[in-house]
């Protein structure tokens, strides 16, 4: 195996780690809203073991749902703006 080649499964294996992660914060973070569960003091942690050699670890707090249709609102506005 040439270190290029180890570069790029290291960098494939970093990409689908970090997909992953954000998988498993978007799951659970929806699990919270659909219970019903206050999510003023919910911050979720997720830890992802990339070749055995390295630990990614992500931090999220989990959105209101409010704070995510002021979000995707802004979203559309700032999408329908890059039209024109």
């Amino acid at each position: 195996m040439t270190q290029e080649t180890a570069s790029d499964i290291t960098e494939e294996a970093i990409v689908a780690a970090v997909d992953r992660a954000i998988n498993v914060i978007q799951t659970a973070s929806q699990e919270i809203r659909e219970r019903q569960i206050p999510t003023e003091n919910v911050a979720l942690e997720v830890s992802v073991k990339i070749m055995a050699v390295v630990e990614l670890k992500m931090k999220a707090d989990v959105p209101k749902e409010e704070q995510l249709k002021e979000n995707h609102k802004s979203k559309s506005l700032s999408d329908s703006e890059g039209e024109h």
